[in-house]
């Protein structure tokens, strides 16, 4: 039987890493390739890969890594095992990828090894598991022996396949775990609708849903004092989060309003014709967050639009839209999304150039920032902590004002955000200071986005949170689904996050939730019914 070979077409040499693109690193990189956690690479010695997963790998002398993200991270994982034979074009640009009979047999043998090992973990359920596991062993023994290519390969799919049940159904299910997911309502058009979105979701074991409530500047619930509904939504003849609480309460689902704080919309968000692709600021221009040359689209996120932080009145409209969304309706929890600056990685993308902003810190620190020319200058750090202070402060004020809620109501609404993982990188380019905020106890549980298609990378994250402030459940927000990954790596991210000590878990998001999936979760890490706490 020949080596199966095909060829991959690499998109850059020693350079960043964009959307869905393979690119080359070899040791004129430097001593590592210097990737963020949101791909795979695979390590390739002496022409043969010896390391998959991960990023930032070490480039070894004489070899390079391949590293992509996206569609061309999946490609990796897929079809890239350890032991291929990798060999590149001359001209640099294309890389040709053979696999051999003996490295698929191997690939298949690690599969069903590692799913014993974690089905091991759960006594409760291998003996459901261990059915898929002996179908995957007697298929793993058909295959050696099997001649023809075609035989082969259908015998190695049996293989994954029965592996990757076993891993679903051999997986543990808790009866106390937060399972969550992020809901943007869009297809709800009538009670009944929200009525079978919310069931539907319970029917899968989740039991909580964050409902985005306040988002691109528009609110959905109808008659608010503060913000206009979403066009989309105000004519239709029922109070959409209304409906929601109503169902959650049904089904035994909490619902918590997902609340977009400061990032209020952008041309390419469906803004209906606004003017600054906001109605927020094109009702209070003053209150955008400006870039240095004055701009107020975003470059380093899809031309969005955000208010100033800094402002008494932006801090005050926002507060008043929490303190509404409280009094008025039963939610059982707020999330604060976007809490934050804009992404900023340079001088000229990043905001706090409008006059406001400019006035109010040098007045504090002496310093005009459109003199600095360096983000690594003990100035821009000055700049950025001050900034992140604003961000800090209306969480405080936040916390404050839903605990007096809750004395004078005698309700119990629970307070959470959705945060960068990774403390530095959340600080030095967005102004976000989670770890003051945990340490302060403003929180009840925080949700890190950790998107990553390396399951390593998830456990990874939520393992360093975790550590840092065990006292704080920690519901790690993971998007394999968003990220079109395979279906098993739901469960993977759910197994990786519950390793790192998660309480529990919050899916993004709904749109990407489908029956398969679904049903997946029901049989295995969702099978039991759980309690949030």
């Amino acid at each position: 039987m020949k080596d199966n070979s095909f060829v991959i077409k690499l998109d850059g040499v020693n350079c960043e890493r964009g959307a869905d693109k393979m690119i080359l690193f070899t040791p004129e990189r430097g001593a590592t390739t210097k990737t963020n956690p949101y791909g795979f690479e695979a390590v390739v010695k002496n022409g043969e890969v010896v390391k998959k997963g991960s990023n930032d790998n070490e480039i070894p002398a004489g070899g390079f890594v391949l590293s992509g993200h996206g569609t061309m991270s999946r490609l990796i994982t897929a079809k890239i095992p350890v032991g291929a034979r990798v060999e590149l074009s001359v001209d640099g640009k294309s890389a040709t990828v053979t696999v051999g009979k003996e490295t698929e047999l191997k690939r298949a043998e690690i599969e069903i090894d590692e799913v014993k090992l974690h089905v091991n973990k759960s006594p409760e359920t291998k003996k459901e598991a261990s059915v898929y596991i002996e179908k995957a062993a007697a298929a793993f023994e058909e295959a050696k022996k099997a001649d023809d290519e075609e035989q082969f390969k259908s015998y190695l799919r049996t293989v994954t396949e029965n592996c990757n049940m076993a891993y679903i159904v051999g997986t543990s299910s808790p009866t106390v775990e937060a399972r969550g997911i992020w809901h943007r309502p869009s297809r709800e058009k009538s009670a009944a609708d929200v009525d079978a979105t919310v069931k539907r979701l319970a029917d899968a074991g989740f039991n909580m849903v964050l409902v985005e409530t306040f988002y691109n500047g528009y609110v959905i619930y109808k008659n608010s004092a503060y913000c206009k509904t979403r066009p989309n939504i105000a004519d239709l003849d029922f109070d959409m989060l209304e409906e929601f609480i109503k169902a959650g309460k049904k089904y035994d689902v909490e619902i918590h309003a997902w609340v977009e704080d400061f990032f209020v919309g952008g041309p390419n968000e469906n803004t209906f014709g606004t003017i600054s692709g906001s109605p927020i600021l094109d009702e209070h221009p003053e209150w955008a967050a400006r870039l240095k040359d004055g701009s107020i689209h975003m470059t380093t996120e899809p031309k969005f639009v955000y208010v100033n932080a800094a402002m008494n009145e932006v801090q005050d409209f926002i507060s008043n839209v929490y303190a509404e969304l409280v009094s008025r309706y039963d939610i059982d929890g707020i999330q604060l999304d976007y809490i934050r600056y804009p992404l900023g990685t340079t001088i000229d993308n990043t905001v706090g150039f409008d006059d406001f902003t400019l006035a109010e810190f040098k007045k504090l620190s002496g310093i005009d920032a459109r003199d600095i020319a360096d983000v690594n200058s003990p100035e821009w750090r000055e700049f950025t902590k001050y900034k992140a202070s604003h961000i800090t402060r209306f969480v405080k004020r936040i916390h404050s004002e839903i605990r007096e809620f809750e004395k004078k109501s005698g309700r119990r609404i629970y307070i959470s955000t959705a945060v960068i993982g990774h403390a530095d990188d959340a600080m030095r380019t967005k102004c976000q200071d989670w770890p003051l905020w945990l340490s302060e106890g403003w929180l009840d549980f925080i949700s890190p986005m950790a998107y990553y298609e390396d399951n390593s990378e998830v456990e990874r994250e939520v393992a360093s949170m975790v550590n840092r402030f065990p006292e704080i459940p920690n519901y790690a927000g993971i998007a394999p689904m968003f990220n079109h990954m395979p279906p098993i790596d739901s469960t993977r991210q759910i197994a990786a996050s519950r390793n790192a000590k998660a309480k529990g878990v919050v899916f993004f998001a709904t749109d990407s939730l489908d029956e398969t999936q679904a049903k997946l979760l029901k049989i295995g890490a969702f099978k039991n019914k759980a309690k949030i706490r």
